[in-house]
């Protein structure tokens, strides 16, 4: 079949599609579609070496000796599944004695209590807790009260409400006062479990200049936690994987064009 214009120019205009499927359970999971992705064979090579016509010492031939097959894939999303890629351990449901912070601009003696649904609201009154503020550029301790038997008139001192209300002294709201408090706070929610992340196969398609589908197809593939972790400021993770040898297979991927447009 002769080779026109359009095919000499053809390249990959994006990914369309790309999903991971857990080899456990054979769970597809519901992720958003990643910004970009890319593989590396991870050739290791070894070169002959010879010597040319003047003597010089040169390589006459080189072939691979091994592969170190590898995966990228970047999401711009940091949603628990995506993060649990990067920390080797899945999310399940969890019930954790937490601590709850916050940064109070004590603008009256009293702050309201929170409402249903929000953070804080399980809190209950006189929980023993901390705080602090800052005079002369030192972090002060503030004295915790009965929330019932507030006195405002002593100074530095705080008091806990239920649902998460608090009561300050008079010199901290004349003062405009910034204070931190911490509180005890048990949560019910996501948190990391001890099931660790395992092997998934990939699923990919990608569109071409001229419109065709390319399937890549990857039977396992394992995270590389090495520099595990994240940074919830950026504005993307970056998801390394590591490109398993499976039985039966000459090579570990595969790019497939179909002819077929979308």
């Amino acid at each position: 079949m002769a080779i026109t214009i359009n095919d000499i120019d053809r390249t990959f205009r994006g990914l369309a599609e790309l999903t991971l499927t857990r080899l456990s359970d054979g769970r597809v999971l519901n992720f958003p579609k990643p910004q970009s992705m890319g593989v590396s064979n991870g050739t290791v090579s070894r070169r002959i070496p010879t010597r040319n016509s003047a003597g010089f010492g040169s390589f006459g031939n080189a072939f691979p000796t091994g592969f170190d097959y590898q995966m990228s894939l970047s999401y711009a999303n940091i949603q628990p599944e995506i993060l649990a890629f990067r920390l080797g351990n899945n999310f399940a449901t969890v019930t954790k004695d937490l601590f709850m912070t916050k940064a109070i601009d004590v603008y009256s003696n009293n702050i309201p209590a929170t409402t249903t649904g929000k953070v804080g609201f399980t809190i209950t009154i006189d929980e023993v807790s901390q705080a602090s503020y800052t005079n002369v550029n030192v972090s002060v301790a503030l004295i915790q009260s009965d929330f019932a038997l507030f006195d405002p008139t002593v100074d530095d001192q705080f008091a806990v409400g239920a649902a998460g209300a608090f009561k300050f002294s008079n010199n901290l709201v004349a003062s405009l006062a910034r204070v931190t408090v911490k509180v005890p706070y048990t949560v019910t929610g996501l948190g990391i479990s001890n099931e660790v992340i395992g092997k998934h196969r990939v699923d990919a398609t990608l569109i071409t200049t001229e419109n065709e589908v390319v399937f890549l197809d990857i039977p396992s593939v394992t995270p590389n936690l090495d520099g595990g972790g994240f940074m919830p400021m950026e504005e993307g993770i970056e998801m390394p994987f590591y490109i398993n040898e499976v039985a039966g297979l000459d090579r570990p991927y595969n790019v497939t064009y179909t002819g077929e447009s979308i």
